[in-house]
């Protein structure tokens, strides 16, 4: 916040980027409106960088995954795994994580994790489970043969058959 005293960076809070305008120069200005009395302004400007909050969108996480201050928690440990929820199988990866770096591209690397630890997760599920789990559903449901889908009396998908 140093630079806003000093004048050379301004804060513009409750706002909405709704437009930048530039040339081949680079951004000559941007358009915003402030999120509270919709009140819209063009400010001619050199630069522009947006802060879109820290706020974890988990609402509807609540009373279903372990949370700590908004946050879902993950095991984080050395075996890997690190994006594993309090649920066997769910994992967590992103702003809804991690409460430290909250960055983008943080984002992206635990989302490929995420992607790696369902991939083991999956893989060590064992072929009875999984057996098991297949013929629940086809007592529920029918198999089409030309597809080999699993079809739920209202004609949805709901797995495919991965075995043969």
């Amino acid at each position: 916040m140093e630079k806003t005293r000093s004048g050379n960076v301004k804060v513009i809070w409750n706002s909405t980027l709704e437009e930048v305008n530039g040339d081949s120069s680079g951004v000559t200005g941007i358009r915003i409106s402030n999120s509270e009395s919709k009140h819209q302004q063009e400010l001619k400007i050199h630069g522009v960088f947006i802060a879109i909050g820290h706020t974890p969108n988990t609402e509807l996480f609540v009373g279903q995954l372990a949370m700590k201050n908004g946050y879902i928690v993950t095991i984080t440990g050395i075996e890997g795994n690190a994006t594993a929820t309090s649920i066997p199988g769910v994992f967590a990866a992103g702003d809804v994580q991690d409460h430290v770096y909250r960055q983008a591209v943080t984002s992206a690397g635990t989302g490929c994790m995420a992607a790696l630890d369902t991939q083991k997760y999956l893989d060590q599920i064992s072929e009875n489970a999984i057996r098991s789990e297949t013929q629940i559903l086809a007592s529920r449901a029918r198999v089409d043969q030309k597809t080999s889908r699993i079809i739920q009396d209202d004609l949805s998908v709901v797995a495919l058959v991965m075995d043969e």
